[in-house]
């Protein structure tokens, strides 16, 4: 099966080009990309004659909004994809006198993400995409025994 680069329209070896993971999500067929889009002259050339700056930096731009994408779906609401950030603010309120530049805390609130994250996948009946409901369960077990750790040790110091 020949592979084509989507950018550049050029045919490449295998081990020149790379999957994109959303043939799935459109139902395209599989998408490719040049490895190296500065190596591909074609594609080096488009890309410089929309953009001044380097090739590469628009490049890494377009691997970033694939991954927020990715991300994003797990993460938002039906209706709103900062939601999740709204929640987790909304939580933090809660607590007005907190300081929450503390390590420990840092722990929990990273622990909280992940606890909002599986409740929003959940709602939408999802498993997630980029973590699943399971690795979500996991990191939040983690991220409580940090917090745990950073405790103890805080105790400890200051009980001597």
């Amino acid at each position: 099966m020949e592979k084509k680069c989507y950018r550049c329209r050029r045919i490449q070896p295998d081990n020149y080009v790379r999957g994109l993971g959303l043939n799935e999500r459109w139902g395209k067929d599989k998408l490719y990309i040049c490895i190296d889009a500065v190596a591909c002259e074609e594609h080096r050339l488009s890309v410089e004659a929309q953009h001044s700056g380097d090739p590469m930096f628009y490049e890494l731009t377009q691997e970033e909004i694939k991954l927020h994408d990715e991300k994003n779906n797990d993460y938002r609401s039906k209706s709103n994809p900062l939601a999740n950030f709204e929640r987790v603010a909304a939580w933090m309120a809660l607590y007005p006198d907190m300081d929450w530049a503390q390590p420990e805390l840092v722990a929990v609130l990273f622990a909280q993400k992940q606890i909002d994250s599986y409740m929003s996948l959940m709602e939408r009946g999802m498993e997630g995409g980029v973590e699943t409901t399971d690795s979500r369960a996991q990191d939040v077990h983690v991220y409580w025994k940090i917090a745990r750790i950073i405790h103890r040790r805080k105790t400890c110091q200051s009980n001597k």
